[in-house]
């Protein structure tokens, strides 16, 4: 009833033949409903992961490969992580959050990290998009910074959080040379002279499946409870521009 086609294969003498079945099989599947969500076994995935002839395969596993969701749902989590890592305390540091538009999973994310942090700064230029959250924390006697000076605002952030600024948007900013920049916009990050950590992502260290987690949390397999767990016991890696980091 959910739709969603789970694709399995075990490795024989037949294996060009047996891929090539799979990706027809694909194909029909689409066709006859393209909302259906179809997951891919670790083993698939590692076979014709550089194999572009096999188009359905290999366009899900693309997809599959460059989805942020995980990344972006628990970038609270995440962000603590790092912290501990670089052995420092969340209550002392401040955190810099890069919005272009204030959404509701933004405002939720902002208010929760205030009782955890010294500081929170959102780096805006729409600062007016801001007003009533700035208002709403003031009646709360909570305070927050709403800034868009482009030489001073990053010039000294150490933790910065990218939620939708371009290269381009970014680049028109000062930014410390030594930050962690945590980037949950698709488009990747290329900074000159740049001496910092630019995390673009996260894997799930699930070696016992035969699925990847990030594919069945995307399909509403698992739940966030569930991959809050792996992350609370440290069974990921962070990548980075050039692989994994930290």
């Amino acid at each position: 009833d959910k739709k969603i086609t789970y694709i399995i294969y075990k490795y024989n003498e037949h294996q060009d033949r047996m891929i090539n079945k799979i990706d027809r099989k694909i194909g029909r599947i689409v066709g006859k409903n393209k909302k259906t969500k179809i997951i891919l076994s670790k083993e698939i995935k590692e076979i014709c992961k550089d194999k572009k002839e096999h188009k359905h395969i290999y366009s899900l596993i693309k997809y599959y490969e460059g989805n942020k969701q995980i990344f972006n749902d628990c970038i609270e989590e995440i962000l603590e992580n790092v912290i501990k890592i670089q052995n420092e305390t969340k209550e002392e540091q401040s955190i810099y959050i890069l919005a272009k538009s204030n959404q509701v999973k933004n405002e939720n994310r902002i208010i929760n990290m205030l009782f955890n942090y010294k500081a929170i700064n959102i780096v805006t230029p729409n600062i007016k998009d801001f007003k009533r959250l700035e208002d709403f924390l003031d009646e709360h006697l909570e305070t927050i910074s709403i800034i868009n000076n482009k030489r001073k605002s990053l010039s000294r952030a150490k933790y910065i959080i990218n939620i939708d600024f371009s290269k381009d948007e970014l680049l028109e900013y000062n930014i410390n040379r030594t930050a962690i920049i945590f980037n949950l916009n698709y488009e990747r990050l290329d900074i000159k002279n740049f001496d910092g950590v630019i995390i673009n992502n996260i894997n799930i260290n699930n070696l016992q499946e035969k699925f990847d987690i990030q594919d069945l949390y995307l399909t509403k397999e698992i739940s966030i409870e569930h991959i809050s767990n792996y992350i609370k016991e440290g069974d990921y890696k962070l990548i980075g521009n050039n692989g994994y980091v930290f």
